[in-house]
């Protein structure tokens, strides 16, 4: 469940610095432009993580590319456009009930696949399953070919990645 919540704040880091871009000097800008540095720092921890770790061999029954889910994620883009600049306590507590909204969805839903941060890298996210195992999440470049063993590097409970040669 970690590595879901990892890649949601790493998938609203361009929203959180967007938004923060909009505000005016204070806090809250503060606030989303940390939020915006540690999800890109969380989700160059994970490549950091991958290459360290040694690959496993994995073959999968299910591959499902995650990117046909982009028009749902995108319309959440719309925020940075729809805030004020100065923002009051109680649009400052909807915002910030609109996110935890947003993240619930996200790391139950199949919402989870799309992260910019990731296709900004040239890789994608895939909803993979093993013959008789737990679906994962994999980071890769290409989707796995389910008719041979891939080397896999997990990385945390539920999330692999599958990394280009050096």
């Amino acid at each position: 469940m970690a590595g879901r919540w990892l890649l949601f704040i790493s998938s609203y880091s361009p929203l959180f610095a967007l938004t923060a871009i909009r505000l005016e000097a204070g806090m809250l800008r503060n606030v989303l432009y940390c939020l915006a540095g540690l999800g890109a720092a969380g989700l160059a921890a994970v490549f950091a993580a991958a290459w360290r770790i040694e690959p496993r061999e994995r073959s999968f029954v299910i591959v499902e590319d995650r990117g046909t889910d982009v028009a749902g994620y995108l319309a959440t883009y719309l925020v940075p456009f729809l805030t004020v600049s100065k923002p009051t306590t109680r649009d400052v507590i909807a915002y910030a009930l609109f996110l935890g909204l947003v993240g619930v969805i996200y790391v139950r839903s199949t919402l989870i696949g799309v992260n910019p941060l990731v296709y900004l890298f040239r890789f994608h996210l895939f909803a993979v399953r093993e013959a008789g195992g737990a679906p994962l999440l994999l980071i890769a470049r290409k989707p796995p070919d389910g008719s041979a063993p891939v080397p896999v590097r997990l990385v945390l409970p539920g999330l692999g990645v599958i990394l280009p040669d050096r």
